[in-house]
């Protein structure tokens, strides 16, 4: 069907508006809105036919009404080429013409449904009036149904006062109205008076004549239109058509509730490339739970949020996806940084910072900004926003979901709305407490004054006058600024990392249970919360010096004591009523004990129940677990030896569990029932009866914990899981309470106990993603669980919680217990991992899947039936994309959450399948990204794997024989038992490494002493072959290492191993319990190897998991060391000689101080290098800077050299000549050097250099040009590095290239849509597969011509790393296959070589005194902070703020380099700094404010290129120089500082601040403070690692863990030292072979073991095992090499620069202060400088003003300014001279100080005798002079830097070439000026450094005008050198 092209009707609007494609909403998602998709039943066939007749039945009026539509709006041309777009596509796959007939039959289906589908109803409606014609009445059903579907385009999300999404209420009024018009009599005037013209545009502009027509009609005088006969029937019409007319497209919305869930939205503008919209899970709320509660329905949420990103359409299908994936997990990431509220994320709010913020807020009446100030303290006292309290303000209260929030004139009130029927049931039969439910904080009269007395003064303040008052505060403030939503978030984030109940601050500031699910089970008491905010703002406001208010707070604090109620949670039990219950259910189960020993054994069905039922509750009361079906699915899941119970509780999110403590009240009772089941299955057993066999399931692990009998008929009883449904049956009367009752009263009970918030959070599945206490990066130590453990009991108490013993007894012949476990004997612990049955949780994995393959199916079928020809890619690729658009917006009508997700992905890779059979590159679309919450680390076979390990250290501990009698195997076996029992080596690879190690050399165990003198004993283990390295060998081999820590049981195996000289072995983990097995005397053992049929347990798994029996007994050992331990987190240690110098530094004495003298680039001048054609390189070569453009053409020049005799050794020399003037410039080093190493090592000939030049010079320089500091990329980075050059050169249209270059924009594609016969379409399908096999053999001779290109960056990388050990790249390119090996560059830096370096760096030559001291700060920066170069380099002077105290912020700027946004944070500078440091750093601070215009110039800099970064190669060759040459060691970097500082940071993580002193070399100091300023407060824990990230500027853990946190194994080591296992006597002396004697001494804890002990029996060794530590080295010490400290130098501390030289730039502004008239005495004081070198810069001023000419003319000043007594030079225009200029400066200076000022002076004084005013250059009439002034200046200016200007007549031009021939520069070729008459002047002029750029047309060079300049400022500088 084609329709008529509408451009006609709108030449009017813009042909970029009328072309634009709008890519949201969908058509079909505006239709799905509307309806058309919901009728008939969930999933029928009906429902998608009767949505294709509603549209067929549009398409057919659109067919014939098309012509009538006009538009008024850009946005209505968009609209309705969508719409017309849309019916086209539908039309040709629903080919049946659709009549009105059929619209009407489908009326059975709108029952019930008039409002959901009101555009639906409104079209099977018929024509009914006289008056209105069929045609009138079908147009004007086609005119509403294009008004509200493109109306909805441009408003797609709209929501009302609660914020639930609703259909836009014009429009659902609009076509109800006209609905009714024909069925309702009381309408009937619509349809009568309403005129129905032919043009769209009248019907729409009628409204106001229509208005006045039918009002004088019928004598209708209303004062108020509305109200009149025409409003009253017309106003919803008028409305509905007129808003649409004058539409305008929404904006963008991202709104904000609660924890920062972001909300999908849509609009019809083109959206921000690359931008994320995230769609909440919804809650479905269902009938159950009004019932229930709606935690039910929160908790319910899927464990996932799904992003969508608008990034460009691609058939690149796994580029596509992982692109989206990274975008949304960087969207997530900054939520979850949101959302914790790390004090170091730029979106905290800084407290010290926010009271000078308050201290100035002026409310008093004499106050300009009373109303703004007032309203920013009622943001902040109520923390809600303007956008919650403006309503309520205006219409006195607002509703948010169920909480509504009243406004007075005096307070803010919350009033919980929520009324569920079982809890008012509950009420009503006595069980809860009162049900009022109200929050009212009381508001300082000094506030409330103001919004009572001005009233709509106060009301219509914008949220934009806020922040421009806030803005305005901090700019004078010199301050962050701060928004007002910042302000309203502060106090809950700033209390819930502080305060002892978060949930409290939540329920304070009006949070809602959806947004903080705590809130659900919580209820507080009213004057408690009244006071707690009170008195938190009391201080608050007398800390920020507002007296008034906080004196108004203290009072409503004494008023708010007397205050009475309960707020929260309304199940609010009575405890009395619930013990009697208690009380009475334990009676009854008694009672039906002693029936059943009476005999009475027809009640034991009901006994079981009864007692399984109670239980189970008692299990709830002390687990807070939630009702679910199946809690306990096994045995399994009960840990008795360690005291923890795995729980996995969430219905829909299956992969979050979490692990509580098991209280001895709870280890009782469960003991108790296990017990209870086996006499019971005994009992069964010896009947016969066929339910033991089911009670052996349970007892085994096969079933769940908890079943019981349910009838199915009178006789018939079946054995089943105990679901929810089951234990409200039997609880109805006897408890009429909501099955999660539990976790209300334990929540509330908890939070009046000493627990933290976040254990209470953690231990009832409330926690927050990076706050989970056994979360993969978790901080948590065990020891914070105690005070949890302790309530626990104690709430057990309280509520009378009795235990209740087995109501049978257990036979003595039966099944029995192991005392141990509390298991019994016959469990098979195998079973974990295989049932026999399907458990709930699998069954619902079951549906969940099955629902997945339905919607995926359908989706098959669907492109099966409707888009035959995608399925067969039979059509262009227009026409194929646009049947796959089709697709698309189906899915997005038909499904959403989930079944969403499924269809999308389903139909993603459907297309990419197509596009890799048929060699097509069709669109895939856009695929929602799926992130999920962190998986947990231990799962059910973990728990109980800790158990077996737990009592396989009981085993060890009792039952080791001597080790003597073992064999090298078993001893090795025993080593690593112990290991990952007591040593903190659990990662089964490593555990490997260490059973096959080779002991035959006596070296292998190394020690050294820790600062605090504790000595260390360690192996080096290393894995040659990994895909992950730490170190590369001389020979270039790399290799993974790490230091194995030896506690003593280890110690004393190592050596006993070494003792016999035991070889490598080739064992494996798995055949530990059999080697054990074989030998009788370690049969003890094999009782927890095995399982009961004799398998052996899963040793591994069981090594990997023993870290939580350790953690059991070491104190302060945190979760994210034990999954370090586990190799759960990737992390990597220093190599040995790294570590080594980390604890016993050296330092070395340095005789040639490093230079920064050659670091300059020096520029061409030959002028030749201009680029010809328009072929690829040439236009490649424009992105090159000239250096970089220079480099490629002489080496260009080099390697043409063949065929010359000689060649190959001029070729060498020409190169190392290149390579030494850019050998501080990182990439051309390295590739020269590639090149010299081909022909000096390789043997290679010219003519192979020649083509590895030409593959990859080009495309290196290029990619390089903008990189910096490449010696620390990573791996990854450098693959990424080479592929991106790479693709500079493959083949690609011209325009890619300019505009790659940014020469042009890219020309839009047209969008073609053709209409073809059968034949033509025949041809095309031929011509798809000629295309196909063509497309074939490009890509074939494409990936021939790439090889080569990619093996010369493949062996030019190999070579990098072998010579600059680079990091290995985890890719080949030329095989593209994964290596798996990705290098991992670690470094420390001691603070002894730190504190060097800063004393060494003002002895760098090229430095001045300036430069000396930024570089002194940039590498205190680096070293405390841990900034990246970058970083540091790209600070503003804004970014620094001092009030009240120092804090740095890394910010994306013009400057900046940043690599991603978890970059952008805020650092504490002034608790990181030493005071020393810290004065330095404001030191250069002053300066340089003192001398910037403005604050947005950068922090280091040189001072007369303010604005321009300094090269990061220069401070890195300047202080890496230092580290290398200071230590001796080749391999540091300056990114080791970086590595140096977050590993000391590790420190204070873990609380060791005795390391972090020692390793840091800090002086004592408050470190509490530093960690609340970095971790943020002392009440979380938990998320510690989470907050370091943040200040580390990562997006999380994962990369500040692997990349730089290098001690965590020695922090394992050093905490297991500490750990409290008991252990034996026999243990001791059987494994270490050490006598009784030693071994009591030892306990007695003497130093000396020589002397025996006269006491009998000898206890167990208690903790700490220091004693036998230092016992068995001391006896093994032949076994163990001490690393010995070298005799250190001592270097003087960094001299203090607060005194230094002034820079030219700086004496240049002192002339400047001359000039003005200032006195010597002031401009001293202010440029910190002594007042003799102000008079001695003013004099040789004076002097040189006075240089006269032999005409008496002055020579440096024009004659108009012979009044100037100073002159004072012109400094340099451009940055690039300016730079220069001060470089040739301090070389000038330099090069007096080296040789003496004499011959400088000199030259400077003929210099001075022979310039002019109005020349550049300087005059010479005798080439030796010129010769001699070069050849002193050549050390400084390169000869290739001048130039020869010639004045001269014709007559005289044989003269210029005898002087020119004996000059020593190298531009021979003069610049020439004809003069009428004269003989030759010669002038020697300095080249500008941008002469390419600004040469003169016809001039062959360009002089600059920096050559006085430099000079004079050299002589002036001079003049007071020796003042200095």
């Amino acid at each position: 069907m084609a329709f008529k092209d509408l451009n006609s009707v709108s030449q009017h609007i813009s042909t970029k508006d009328s072309h634009a494609i709008l890519r949201q909403p969908q058509v079909s998602r505006v239709l799905r809105k509307l309806g058309f998709f919901s009728l008939g039943e969930p999933g029928s066939s009906e429902r998608d036919r009767a949505a294709n007749i509603l549209i067929g039945y549009i398409a057919s009026l659109h067919e014939r009404f098309s012509h009538t539509i006009s538009f008024n709006k850009p946005i209505h041309k968009k609209a309705h080429d969508r719409f017309d777009r849309f019916l086209s596509r539908h039309h040709r796959h629903f080919k049946r013409t659709v009549t009105e007939s059929d619209v009407e039959a489908l009326n059975p289906l709108f029952s019930k449904k008039l409002d959901a589908a009101p555009l639906g109803a409104l079209l099977q409606i018929t024509n009914q009036k006289l008056n209105t014609s069929q045609e009138d009445w079908e147009k004007l059903k086609y005119w509403a149904s294009y008004t509200c579907i493109c109306f909805l385009m441009c408003h797609f999300r709209y929501v009302d006062v609660n914020n639930r999404p609703v259909l836009m209420p014009s429009i659902s009024a609009g076509l109800r109205r006209l609905r009714l018009s024909q069925v309702s009599p009381r309408y009937q005037m619509v349809l009568h008076e309403l005129s129905i013209p032919t043009d769209f545009k009248d019907f729409c502009e009628q409204w106001e004549q229509l208005y006045e027509a039918v009002n004088t009609k019928h004598d209708d005088k209303s004062e108020q239109l509305s109200n009149s006969i025409a409003g009253q029937n017309f106003n919803t019409l008028k409305l509905f058509f007129e808003s649409f007319w004058h539409v305008e497209p929404s904006k963008r919305v991202n709104y904000i509730t609660g924890r920062s869930k972001i909300t999908r939205s849509s609009t019809l503008d083109k959206p921000t490339r690359g931008s994320v919209e995230r769609v909440r899970p919804t809650i479905r709320y269902r009938n159950i739970d009004k019932e229930q509660g709606e935690e039910v329905a929160a908790e319910a949420r899927e464990d996932y949020q799904l992003f969508e990103t608008d990034t460009k359409q691609t058939s690149e299908f796994k580029s596509q996806v992982y692109l989206q994936h990274v975008k949304a997990q960087a969207i997530a990431a900054s939520s979850l940084r949101n959302e914790l509220g790390h004090p170091c994320s730029l979106n905290t709010i800084n407290h010290r910072q926010l009271l000078l913020v308050l201290n100035q807020l002026d409310i008093s009446e004499c106050s300009k900004s009373r109303i703004l100030d007032a309203w920013l303290l009622l943001i902040l006292i109520t923390g809600q926003t303007h956008k919650t309290l403006f309503p309520a303000l205006l219409h006195k209260e607002v509703i948010k979901n169920d909480l509504t929030i009243p406004m007075t004139g005096r307070s803010i009130t919350f009033i919980n709305n929520r009324r569920l029927t079982s809890h008012i049931s509950a009420h009503q039969s006595g069980l809860l407490d009162e049900q009022k439910n109200i929050l009212r904080i009381e508001l300082p009269s000094s506030i409330t004054e103001i919004f009572r007395h001005r009233g709509s003064d106060t009301n219509f303040i914008s949220e934009k006058q806020l922040n421009n008052r806030l803005r305005t505060l901090c700019v004078e403030l010199e301050l962050p600024t701060i928004t007002s939503n910042q302000l309203a978030a502060w106090p809950f984030l700033y209390l819930s990392r502080r305060a002892k109940n978060r949930t409290a601050a939540a329920a304070t500031f009006g949070m809602q249970p959806s947004e903080w699910t705590p809130l659900y089970y919580t209820n507080f008491d009213v004057s408690s919360l009244r006071q707690q905010h009170s008195r938190f703002f009391e201080l608050l406001f007398n800390s920020a010096d507002q007296r008034d208010l906080a004196k108004d707070f203290s009072r409503l604090a004494s008023q708010a004591k007397n205050t009475t109620g309960l707020y929260g949670s309304t199940l609010r039990i009575r405890q009395n009523r619930f013990i009697q219950i208690l009380s009475k259910f334990r009676d009854y189960i008694n009672n039906l004990k002693l029936a059943y020993k009476s005999g009475q054994h027809e009640c034991f069905r009901e006994l079981h129940n009864a007692y399984t039922v109670y239980v189970l509750t008692s299990f709830q009361l002390q687990t807070a677990a939630r009702p679910v079906s199946g809690i306990i699915e096994s045995i399994g899941q009960l840990d008795f030896s360690n005291k923890r119970i795995f729980l996995q509780d969430k219905e829909v999110r299956d992969g979050v569990s979490r692990i509580v403590p098991m209280t001895a009240h709870l280890e009782c009772q469960l003991r108790d029932y296990i017990e209870y089941l086996a006499a019971t299955q005994g009992e069964l057993a010896a009947r016969g009866n066929r339910l033991s066999k089911q009670f052996l399931s349970q007892l085994k692990g096969k079933e769940s914990l908890f079943k019981i009998f349910e009838q199915q008929s009178s006789d018939d009883w079946r054995y089943v899981v105990l679901t929810n449904s089951a234990v409200a049956e039997y609880l109805k009367e006897l408890l009429p309470l909501p099955l999660n009752f539990a976790r209300h009263m334990v929540r509330n009970f908890l939070n009046g106990q000493k627990v933290k918030t976040e254990i209470i959070d953690d231990f009832m599945g409330h926690d927050m993603e990076g706050q989970m206490l056994f979360g993969k990066y978790s901080a948590h130590v065990k020891s914070n669980t105690k005070p949890l453990i302790s309530a626990l009991e104690a709430f057990a108490n309280q509520i009378s919680l009795e235990r209740l013993t087995a109501p049978i007894s257990l036979p003595d012949t039966k099944i029995l217990l192991d005392e141990t476990s509390g298991m019994p004997a016959v469990v098979a612990h195998e079973v974990v991992e295989r049932r026999e049955t399907p458990t709930e949780r699998e069954k619902r994995l079951k549906k969940r899947h099955e629902r997945d393959e339905r919607v995926k199916s359908y989706v098959r079928s669907y492109i099966g039936r409707e888009l035959p020809r995608l399925k067969k890619c039979d059509g262009d690729d227009n026409t194929l994309n646009e049947m796959i658009q089709d697709a698309h917006e189906h899915i997005e009508a038909k499904y959403t959450g989930v079944k969403y997700y499924a269809a999308k992905e389903e139909l993603v890779s459907y297309i990419d399948k197509l596009n890799n059979a048929f060699g097509r590159a069709l669109d895939i679309g856009k695929l929602p990204t799926k992130i999920a919450r962190e998986k947990p680390i231990r799962s059910m076979l973990s728990v109980n794997l800790a158990d077996r390990a737990a009592r396989l250290s009981e085993l060890l501990i009792n039952e080791l024989p001597q080790t003597d009698n073992l064999t090298d195997a078993e001893l090795r076996c025993i080593l690593v038992l112990i290991s990952g029992l007591y040593g903190g080596l659990n990662a089964p690879t490593w555990l490997e490494v260490l059973l096959n190690t080779d002991f035959r050399e006596r070296s292998n165990v190394l020690s050294l002493e820790l600062p605090d003198r504790a000595k260390l004993y360690w192996i080096s283990l290393t894995i040659g072959q990994s895909h992950k390295v730490n170190e590369v060998d001389p020979d270039g081999n790399s290799r993974l290492t790490r230091q194995v820590f030896l506690t003593a049981p280890q110690l004393s195996l190592v050596t006993a191993l070494q003792s016999r000289r035991s070889e490598a072995s080739e064992l494996k983990l798995s055949d530990i319990p059999k080697l054990l097995a074989e030998n009788s005397s370690l049969s003890a053992l094999t009782k927890v190897l095995f399982y009961e049929s004799q398998q052996q347990i899963p040793i591994v798994k069981m090594l990997k998991y023993g870290v939580d029996f350790t953690a059991q007994h070491t104190q302060g050992l945190s979760v994210a060391l034990s999954h370090t331990a586990m190799g759960e987190i990737d992390t990597f240690c220093l190599s040995e000689r790294q570590f080594i110098y980390a604890l016993q530094p050296h330092l070395n004495t340095v005789e040639q101080p490093p230079s920064i003298d050659g670091l300059q680039v020096v520029w061409d001048s030959t002028g030749d290098s201009q680029t010809k054609g328009n072929s690829q390189r040439s236009k490649l070569k424009k992105l090159l800077d000239v250096k970089s453009r220079n480099v490629n053409r002489e080496i260009t020049k080099i390697v043409k050299q063949t065929g010359k005799r000689g060649s190959e050794s001029n070729v060498k020399k020409a190169l190392a000549a290149l390579k030494a003037e850019f050998e501080q410039v990182e990439a051309v080093n390295f590739l020269i050097s590639w090149l010299i190493n081909h022909m000096e090592f390789q043997n290679n000939k010219i003519s192979t250099v020649s083509r590895y030049h030409s593959a990859i010079t080009l495309n290196w320089l290029v990619a390089t040009c903008t990189r910096k500091n490449l010696s620390s990329l990573s791996g990854d980075e450098f693959y990424e590095l080479y592929n991106e050059a790479i693709e500079l050169t493959q083949p690609r249209t011209e325009e890619d290239v300019e505009i790659m270059a940014g020469e042009r924009e890219p020309t839009p594609k047209p969008d073609l849509t053709s209409f073809k016969t059968k034949e033509e379409k025949a041809k095309e399908k031929e011509r798809n597969k000629e295309r196909h096999k063509e497309q074939v053999e490009r890509n074939k001779k494409q990936v021939s011509s790439q090889n080569y290109t990619r093996q010369c960056f493949q062996r030019f990388h190999n070579f990098l790393v072998q010579h600059f050990n680079l990091p290995r790249m985890p890719r080949d390119l030329v095989t593209m296959k994964n290596n798996r090996v990705e290098h991992i560059r670690v470094g420390f830096i001691p603070h002894e070589l730190y504190e060097a370096v800063l004393a060494k760096l003002p002895e760098t030559k090229g430095c001045d005194d300036n430069v000396s001291l930024m570089l002194q700060c940039i590498t205190i920066l680096a070293y405390r902070t841990g900034l990246r170069i970058s970083e540091i380099l790209s600070l503003r002077l804004k970014d620094v703020t001092t009030h009240p105290d120092v804090w740095v912020h890394i910010k994306i700027n013009e400057y900046a380099e940043v690599k991603r946004g978890s970059s952008a944070r805020k650092v504490p500078l002034f608790l990181l700094l030493e005071p020393n440091e810290i004065k330095s750093f404001k030191n250069w601070l002053v300066r340089r404010k003192r001398n910037s215009r403005t604050n947005s110039e950068l922090l280091f800099c040189y001072h007369d290129t303010p604005r321009v970064m300094i090269d990061s190669w220069v401070v890195e060759q300047s202080v890496v120089a230092w580290l290398r040459a200071l230590s001796g060691m080749k391999s540091f970097v300056f990114h080791d500082f970086r590595h140096t500082a977050l590993s000391c940071f590790q420190f204070l993580v873990e609380d060791e601040d005795r390391l972090y002193f020692d390793f840091g070399g800090r002086g004592e100091f408050d470190v509490e403070q530093l960690k609340d300023s970095i971790f943020g407060g002392h009440n979380i824990r938990v998320d510690r690692y989470y907050a370091l990230a943040t200040f580390a500027g990562h997006a999380n853990p994962s990369q500040t863990f692997k990349t730089y946190m290098h001690f965590s194994y020695l922090l394992t080591h050093l905490k297991l030292r500490r750990s409290n296992v008991v252990l034996t006597k026999s243990f001791v002396r059987n494994l270490s072979g050490l006598s009784d004697k030693m071994i009591a001494n030892i306990i007695r804890g003497k130093k000396k073991i020589k002397r025996p002990s006269n006491e009998g029996e000898i206890p167990n060794l208690l903790p700490p095992h220091e004693g036998w530590l230092v016992a068995v080295a001391e006896s093994e010490r032949r076994y163990i090499r001490t690393v010995k400290q070298q005799s250190p130098i001592t270097i003087e501390s960094a001299t203090d620069l607060m005194t230094i030289k002034p820079g030219p730039s700086e004496v240049h502004d002192i002339l400047m202060c001359v000039t003005k008239g200032m006195s010597n005495e002031k401009i001293s004081r202010d440029y910190e400088v002594p007042v003799k070198v102000v008079e001695c810069y003013r004099t040789e001023a004076r002097h040189l003003a006075r240089k006269q000419t032999a005409r008496d003319n002055r020579r440096l000043i024009k004659k108009q300014s012979k009044a100037k007594s100073t002159y004072l030079p012109s400094k340099p225009l451009t940055p690039k001279e300016r730079k220069l200029a001060r470089l040739y400066i301090n070389g000038i200076l330099k090069l007096a100080a080296e040789n003496g000022a004499s011959d400088v002076l000199e030259l400077i004084e003929y210099f001075t005798n022979n310039v002019y005013i109005d020349e550049p250059g300087i005059r010479f009439d005798c080439v030796d002079k010129l010769n001699w002034f070069v050849d002193l200046l050549s050390p400084v200016i390169s000869l290739r830097n001048w130039y020869i200007f010639v004045t001269t007549s014709k007559a005289h031009m044989s003269d210029i070439d005898a002087f020119i021939n004996r000059l020593k520069i190298t531009t021979k070729k003069p610049e020439v000026k004809i003069k009428k008459v004269g003989k030759p002047d010669f002038y020697l002029r300095l080249k500008h450094p941008n002469q390419d750029d600004l040469r003169r047309r016809g001039s062959l060079y360009q002089a600059t005008s920096m050559l006085k300049y430099l000079l004079f400022m050299a002589l002036i500088m001079l003049s007071a050198e020796s003042e200095f």
